[in-house]
């Protein structure tokens, strides 16, 4: 399983980028909107040999519009035309739509992505061997029955359509790090709800334990740096397949490595990202 840091929600600063020194991690996450071909570039440099990129959401973010078929088509195609031939090869297309989308439309939804998914398969600009991954869901106490009931049968139409399922994974108490309902939320989607063949691939995870009322930073750092590994051994021996010889989880990306100050709380500190090495 490879192990990868989720890139910032912002261009890349020097701050970012000596994070991502300092965890000595091969792998990242990119932000569709928010990288250039420079980054790539400065980035292989620092010793990065695998990428994912989440592409454009479906939705506009400043007006909430839902974005058309061959709009929304067009975008991510330019994004893949752009980035293919730095070696980004893996596309994630779409993001919790189920935040953004009434859960009366996830039927249109799934349409929409079923259209967007052949016109992208079938652009002269897409090559064969670009994958794309199946829209991770938010997970929370507050959507378990939407995901489940809705979002999920509707995600079941088009995942043969993908190249691998995306899952969010966050925990808060430190007894829920592989909670099926919380941190070990891949085992539930691969045994119980989706139930693909397809690997899986982790874009998200983290401990929120920052936003514990009364939780220092200093004691949110002491618990990240002791789950963190805790967490990817985890995942790791938990996902094994035997038969096959590897994970069904191909990768799992820490989030995030920086951007904007509302998610400052999730920045890792140098310590944490050493702690990473397993």
């Amino acid at each position: 399983m490879i192990t990868g840091l989720h890139a910032p929600n912002a261009s890349w600063t020097s701050e970012d980028r000596c994070r991502l020194r300092v965890s000595g991690l091969q792998a990242v996450e990119l932000m569709a909107p928010h990288t250039t071909e420079a980054d790539v570039v400065q980035l292989r440099g620092l010793g990065v040999s695998y990428f994912l990129m989440r592409l454009p959401d479906s939705v506009e973010g400043a007006t909430g519009r839902w974005k058309g078929d061959h709009e929304y088509a067009n975008e991510c195609i330019g994004y893949i035309k752009r980035f293919y031939p730095l070696g980004v090869r893996d596309y994630q297309l779409d993001n919790e739509p189920n935040l953004v989308w009434p859960e009366g439309e996830a039927h249109s939804w799934r349409f929409l992505l079923n259209l967007v998914v052949r016109l992208i398969r079938s652009s002269p600009d897409v090559p064969r061997d670009v994958r794309l991954g199946l829209a991770p869901l938010s997970w929370t106490p507050a959507t378990w029955a939407s995901v489940e009931n809705v979002w999920i049968p509707q995600q079941r139409m088009i995942q043969d359509m993908h190249n691998f399922v995306c899952v969010h994974s966050y925990w808060q108490k430190g007894k829920h790090y592989n909670d099926p309902s919380f941190g070990g939320n891949v085992t539930h989607w691969h045994d119980s709800l989706l139930g693909s063949s397809r690997p899986y691939v982790i874009t998200e995870w983290a401990s929120s334990v920052h936003e514990v009322p009364g939780v220092t930073p200093q004691e949110a750092e002491a618990l990240r740096i002791m789950q963190y590994p805790q967490w990817l051994r985890w995942v790791a021996e938990r996902t094994y397949q035997p038969a096959q010889g590897t994970s069904y989880v191909e990768s799992a990306f820490l989030y995030i490595v920086g951007g904007t100050t509302d998610w400052v709380g999730f920045h890792p500190s140098d310590k944490i990202l050493r702690s990473l090495e397993i």
